[in-house]
C-alpha cells in the first residue's frame, strides 16, 4: 500500500489514538497492519499455524510475521491488556476509515490477530534510529523501526556490525561492518552498551529482563570487565598486551609490540584531530578500518588501542552520515 494511503487512514484514527496515549509499539503495529494489501494479509493467514523454514525469508512481510515474541512470558494481566487494544484498534480501523471495507470475514477476522502478534514481537525487535545532535555531540534516538533483516540479528556485548541509518529525503538503514568477517560469521549487532562501556552484571540483567535471555557472548563468557578509565588514547603497557583468547602475555616480543602499537596510537591520534575538524573522513575512515583489521587479527577487543579504534571508527560513520543528510536535506 502507498505511503500516502497509509499516511490518511493513520490520520483517520490518530486523534483516537492520541487520546489514549497510544504506546509506540502499538502504533508500530498498526502501522505494520495498514501496509498490507488482501493478498499479503492471505499470505500471513495462511502462514499463522506453519512453522518458519528458510522460505519466509524471501518474503519481507512473512520475516517480521515470523519475528520471535515473548508472549508467552507476559503476565495474564498484560496478555488481556493487548488484546483488549487490538480489537479496539481494529474496531477503529472499521468504523473511521475504509480499510476493512469488502474484505473478506476471514480477513476481518484475522486483523486483531496480527496487531496483536505484532504488538507483543514489535518490542523485542524493533531497531533504534538516531541522529547526530550537534549542540551535544552524540547521537539522539529520535524513534524505533521494524526492519526485517536487521532484526534478525542476534545480539553480542562485543559486536562486529553496527545499523547506521541515513536520514534526508529516503530514511534507509544498513548493517555496517565493525570488524573483518569471514564467509559463514554471523553477523551481530549490541542491544545495549557494549562490554567496555557498562559492567557485565549490568548488561546482564538488562538483557534478560527486556529481552529474556541470557546472554552467551564471549565478553560475558569469559567475563571481560570494563577498563578502570574512560576510553582515551592512553597507551596500554607492553606486560598487559593480550592474546586472541583474551589471556595475558608477555613474550620476547613486547618490546616489537609496544613499538607497533605505540606507532598506531600516534596514527589514530593524528586522525583523530583530523576527524574533530571533519577533515578526510572517507580516507580516514579507511585507515582506521586497516587498522582494526590488524588489531583483530593479532589481538581481540579487549586490547584497549583496539577498543580506541572502534570507537574513533564510528564517530567517522556517524560524522560522515551527517555530512550525507546535510546534502540529502540542502
Amino acid at each position: 500500500m502507498s505511503d500516502d494511503r497509509v499516511h490518511n487512514l493513520m490520520e483517520k484514527i490518530f486523534p483516537y489514538l492520541d487520546t489514549v496515549e497510544t504506546p509506540e509499539k502499538d502504533l508500530l503495529s498498526i502501522l505494520a497492519v495498514l501496509q498490507l494489501n488482501p493478498s499479503e494479509l492471505s499470505t500471513l493467514r495462511k502462514a499463522e499455524d506453519t512453522e518458519p523454514n528458510p522460505d519466509v525469508y524471501k518474503s519481507q512481510y512473512l520475516t517480521v510475521y515470523h519475528l520471535i515474541s515473548h508472549s508467552d512470558k507476559l503476565s495474564i494481566a498484560e496478555r488481556m491488556s493487548n488484546t483488549f487494544r487490538a480489537l479496539m484498534y481494529t474496531y477503529l480501523l472499521e468504523e473511521k476509515t475504509d480499510f476493512l471495507y469488502e474484505m473478506e470475514p476471514e480477513l476481518k477476522s484475522f486483523i486483531p490477530q496480527l496487531i496483536l502478534r505484532f504488538m507483543e514481537s514489535f518490542p523485542f525487535n524493533a531497531i533504534g534510529q538516531s541522529q547526530w545532535d550537534e549542540e551535544r555531540q552524540k547521537p539522539i534516538s529520535y524513534a524505533r523501526a521494524i526492519l526485517p533483516s536487521i532484526s534478525l540479528c542476534n545480539h553480542s556485548c562485543d559486536p562486529n556490525a553496527v545499523p547506521v541509518t541515513m536520514t534526508g529525503s529516503s530514511c534507509k538503514t544498513a548493517i555496517l561492518a565493525m570488524k573483518p568477517l569471514k564467509p559463514g560469521d554471523e553477523i551481530r549487532i549490541s542491544y545495549k552498551p557494549i562490554f567496555y562501556m557498562q559492567n557485565h552484571p549490568d548488561r546482564f540483567e538488562f538483557l534478560k529482563r527486556s529481552f529474556y535471555f541470557e546472554c552467551a557472548c564471549e565478553p560475558c563468557v569469559k567475563g571481560w570487565e570494563m577498563p578502570d578509565r574512560e576510553l582515551d588514547f592512553r597507551f596500554v603497557k607492553p606486560e598487559y598486551l593480550l592474546n586472541k583468547n583474551g589471556a595475558k602475555r608477555k613474550t620476547k616480543k613486547s618490546k616489537l609490540e609496544h613499538e607497533y602499537l605505540k606507532q598506531l596510537e600516534e596514527e589514530l591520534q593524528d586522525i583523530k584531530e583530523e576527524v574533530e575538524k571533519r577533515e578526510n573522513l572517507v580516507q580516514n575512515l579507511q585507515k582506521v578500518s586497516d587498522i582494526l583489521n590488524n588489531l583483530y587479527t593479532q589481538y581481540n577487543s579487549l586490547l584497549p588501542l583496539a577498543q580506541v579504534a572502534q570507537h574513533l571508527f564510528k564517530r567517522i560513520l556517524v560524522f560522515i552520515i551527517v555530512g550525507y543528510n546535510s546534502c540529502a536535506n540542502s
